[in-house]
């Protein structure tokens, strides 16, 4: 009967496959892909900011640790990126994402407020975590949900967004040391760091809005229940 089963659910599976992957690339999907690659932008910022910063941080650092501020967040992330997998599979794609946006905000607050090179250093690796494995099922996600025409262009956007988040970190970093150069050792490099956390509680909160991964849904047999595609949105919002 299983074997039945499963050979009586699998046209209409494939018939939901080649409904998503001929959908209209609508605007809403272009909100998701942006959204979900928050973490690359944050993964540019974080791995540029840290070069801002780093002659400013008051510490007495010795070599290791001013090595691993500048590379903790990359080894951070690789950890993440590997970690994230089994977890994702087993819950989801969006309860992830909404995690590691909460998880990179509280790691950027913690920088900002640091009070010893101990803690600045547990934060750094804190939001490389987030940052890895945000960058891993960002991938995902969008080839998830994707029409097949456009997933290409959807997933270069994780690329482009940890390019904006690099040239974002310098500007801003510019802006604060201009602004306000006697503090540059003082609350100038704690803000720099801090306002990473601004993009992460957006993402945060726009996040718990996002519709789950349709593929995932469907490899675990929650399709359907009274979750609407992605597309459903998108053509309301054209």
């Amino acid at each position: 009967m299983t074997t039945e089963s499963k050979e009586e659910q699998e046209p209409e599976r494939t018939g939901v496959l080649a409904d998503l992957d001929s959908q209209v690339t609508t605007s809403f999907y272009w909100y998701l892909a942006v959204l979900s690659c928050i973490g690359g932008f944050l993964f540019g910022y974080d791995t540029a900011v840290i070069g801002s910063v780093l002659d400013f941080i008051p510490y007495d650092l010795n070599s290791f640790e001013t090595g691993y501020l500048v590379a903790g967040a990359s080894i951070g992330a690789a950890v993440g990126a590997l970690a994230a997998g089994p977890f994702t599979d087993r819950y989801g794609r969006k309860s992830l994402l909404i995690i590691d946006a909460l998880i990179y905000a509280v790691g950027a607050i913690l920088s900002a407020v640091t009070i010893n090179d101990v803690m600045l250093i547990a934060s750094r690796t804190l939001i490389g975590l987030a940052v890895g494995a945000d960058s891993a099922i960002a991938t995902a996600y969008i080839a998830e949900f994707a029409p097949r025409s456009r997933r290409g262009s959807l997933m270069i956007m994780q690329q482009w967004m940890i390019t904006v988040g690099i040239f974002v970190s310098y500007l801003l970093a510019i802006l604060v040391f201009k602004i306000a150069p006697d503090s540059a050792t003082g609350a100038d490099w704690r803000i720099i760091l801090g306002l990473g956390a601004v993009p992460a509680v957006i993402a945060l909160a726009l996040r718990t809005k996002m519709p789950e991964s349709p593929r995932w849904l469907m490899l675990n047999e929650r399709y359907g229940l009274g979750i609407e595609r992605p597309g459903k949105d998108g053509e309301k919002g054209r």
